[in-house]
């Protein structure tokens, strides 16, 4: 009996060891400040926005439409470099990893929130790791963020909470506008950075328009009268003409489209071109006829907006 006593009196002191062991390991990782920053950024790396939210302490409201796992971009190499412990009883733990803009570092301070399970220690981030984007859309209300497709408000900036660290690519790419990508990077709790996306017309949208601009003006010159009706050219004679005028395009006018004043609308500033008018005309004076075979310069502007189908609304403006 006082072996088998002892035998189990060692056994539990034994796993008592073992246990006290496993809480020191446990404690000093996996329930350490450093283990809860860990824990956040490889959510973040494999696109766990939900759980990193709940690391993060974070609540989103509909508002935050950039806390959306498709918002995120990579975030790889995760190394922790330190961790301070500060008078206060706070640590702050700095972690290396690398974003699509490069090799990065963060600093996270973190504060005591308890135990789990009476033994293992419970950490919370005293600053929510999340930062702010200041975001201008020109010109229409429409942008991407690391493919995210979002829509803000043209021409007026709009802050949108992201979490951090990472590297948030803004543009804008939509079948007949394009804008310059923006890379964004935040590494830091309350940090505040700006994107300002610049939309403008893509080679489709000009091509198209210079399309239905060359179908519209051969439709004009189809008219045989001298002041085409809806047209952006005409002749005016003081004579009598003495034939059908017929018209013929000499020179097209190129299309450049730019931000019209009302967002979503663009505007084909008045541009040169040129066609050629044939007419014999009659001098009320002495009655000879003469062959007018000239070109006739014009100018002529367009407005273009979008329809609510997706195509293209063109005006030819006076």
């Amino acid at each position: 009996m006082r072996r088998i006593v002892g035998t189990w009196a060692a056994l539990f002191a034994l796993f008592v060891v073992s246990f006290a062991l496993v809480v020191v390991a446990l404690n000093a990782t996996l329930f350490s400040p450093g283990g809860l920053v860990r824990s956040y950024l490889e959510a973040l790396a494999r696109h766990d926005v939900p759980g990193a939210l709940e690391l993060a302490g974070v609540s989103p409201t509909e508002r935050d439409v950039l806390l959306d796992a498709r918002a995120l971009g990579r975030l790889t190499d995760i190394h922790q470099r330190s961790d301070e412990q500060l008078p206060d009883g706070t640590h702050r733990v700095e972690f290396d990893y690398r974003t699509d803009a490069g090799a990065g570092r963060t600093e996270f301070l973190l504060e005591p929130a308890g135990t789990r399970f009476g033994v293992f220690g419970a950490w919370r981030f005293a600053e929510p790791p999340v930062a702010q984007v200041e975001v201008t859309v020109l010109h229409d209300p429409r942008f991407d963020v690391n493919g995210l497709e979002v829509v803000g408000a043209a021409n007026e900036p709009r802050t949108y909470r992201v979490l951090a660290p990472g590297a948030y690519e803004f543009g804008h790419e939509t079948t007949y506008l394009e804008a310059a990508e923006v890379e964004v990077a935040v590494s830091a709790s309350g940090e505040l950075a700006e994107a300002r996306v610049d939309v403008a017309a893509n080679e489709r949208f000009v091509a198209e328009v210079q399309r239905d601009l060359g179908r519209y003006l051969d439709a004009c010159a189809e008219q045989r009268v001298l002041l085409p009706t809806g047209c952006p050219f005409g002749k005016q004679v003081a004579n009598r003409i003495e034939s059908e005028p017929r018209w013929t395009m000499s020179e097209y006018p190129p299309v450049t489209l730019r931000p019209a004043e009302e967002p979503g609308t663009w505007l084909m500033p008045p541009t040169e071109a040129a066609v050629r008018l044939r007419v014999d005309i009659r001098s009320l004076f002495d009655g000879t006829v003469t062959r007018f075979d000239e070109d006739v310069p014009f100018t002529v502007s367009l407005l273009i907006s979008f329809q609510a189908n997706g195509r293209l609304y063109i005006e030819a403006l006076e």
